[in-house]
């Protein structure tokens, strides 16, 4: 929400593009009554860019004229303010920055066409509900029932949309590495390659694997603390078959990292080359 800052503060004033749509959104609305307002928009921009030049420069000159006087209300209206809503206000421009940077990217990424994304195993079965059952309807009552018979069917009954999901999430995942590689991201790594334990996380699965450490009604920031205590009392020939286990995993990873980055590097070459 805005703070209290901005509630009785000027108002900025209008493109020109808004400012002709203000004055003819409501004769479009009657020339086309029932079309949906995306379409009303377009026919707007469609009257707008066909303007003259004089009469769009008369819309500039209306707006800069309005923009002058704007900033010289802003300057009294922000000069009025005490420390604290400075900055509150200041606070609330910087989020709706990121906020405003967030959506420009989401449309970028959506413009490069992405690959769906997989499909779950319940959802799997709605698709099939709905053609069997409620062909052409789909509204919060048929996702009801749908519900309902999911929760009422067996694991067995369930296994082939699971199958299918699991079908589709392997899909999901070999394309975005596809889309990854065709659109230059290097942050490319396998989905199942998963990055090497450090000593101490070693030693800590070891503790609760083999039940030195319980974890049993602990919370997990109790668990650590208490191997930590451990680990700093051990000695260094104690430490040294974790910190050698650690380094050969780290050192197996980075291999298989490397092998698998000239293989990318291959397969980006090829999509380039096939584009």
């Amino acid at each position: 929400h805005a703070p209290e800052a901005l509630k009785n503060s000027p108002k900025r004033p209008l493109s020109p593009f808004l400012m002709f749509t203000e004055e003819v959104r409501s004769r479009i609305q009657k020339e086309h009554p029932g079309v949906p307002i995306k379409q009303i928009v377009k026919k707007i921009s469609q009257e707008y860019h066909q303007l003259s030049n004089v009469m769009k420069e008369s819309y500039f000159a209306r707006y800069k004229a309005q923009m002058q006087e704007f900033r010289v209300e802003w300057t009294k209206y922000y000069g009025s303010l005490s420390d604290e809503e400075k900055v509150k206000l200041a606070a609330f421009k910087a989020k709706h920055r990121e906020e405003a940077i967030r959506k420009k990217k989401r449309l970028q990424y959506r413009a490069l066409n992405p690959p769906k994304r997989a499909i779950g195993a319940f959802n799997w079965f709605v698709k099939d509900y709905m053609a069997a059952s409620n062909p052409g309807k789909f509204g919060p009552t048929a996702m009801v029932e749908a519900a309902q018979k999911w929760r009422e069917m067996t694991d067995l009954e369930k296994e082939p949309y699971r199958k299918k999901a699991a079908s589709d999430t392997v899909r999901y995942h070999q394309e975005m590495i596809d889309f990854k590689i065709l659109h230059g991201v290097k942050s490319v790594a396998p989905p199942s390659m998963e990055k090497p334990k450090v000593a101490f996380a070693l030693y800590l699965s070891s503790q609760v694997q083999s039940g030195a450490i319980s974890k049993e009604g602990k919370k997990m920031v109790d668990v650590v603390r208490e191997a930590r205590h451990k680990w700093i009392a051990m000695t260094e020939d104690e430490r040294k078959p974790f910190e050698l286990k650690a380094a050969h995993d780290k050192k197996k990873y980075e291999d298989m990292l490397e092998d698998y980055r000239i293989n990318i590097d291959a397969k980006r070459t090829r999509l380039t080359n096939s584009n």
